[in-house]
């Protein structure tokens, strides 16, 4: 499994350092970069499994077992439910 780390330095966290990358978008957290095949699984909390059901060319299929209480959703659905809730809080603070 190959496992990689995106971060900046501290030097670069802190303002010290000009900016190596200036089209690499403002990071909140470190992000993990692993590699699975297919059948392969990654645990997240102890109680989240993702596992890669299939693969083809570009395109990968995921499974993901979670609680109940935690949604899931894809990363363009989840945009839009935020932008649309912080359109309904705007429209309700008028």
């Amino acid at each position: 499994m190959g496992v990689g780390w995106v971060h900046w330095s501290y030097a670069h966290c802190v303002g010290k350092s000009p900016d190596p990358f200036p089209w690499w978008p403002t990071l909140k957290a470190a992000m993990l970069v692993l590699s699975r095949k297919k059948k392969e699984s990654i645990v997240i909390r102890g109680d989240i499994v993702v596992t890669v059901v299939e693969v083809h060319g570009d395109k990968v299929r995921l499974g993901i077992e979670a609680p109940k209480e935690v949604t899931v959703h894809r990363r363009e659905v989840y945009d839009r439910i935020k932008e649309s809730d912080q359109e309904k809080d705007a429209a309700s603070e008028k």
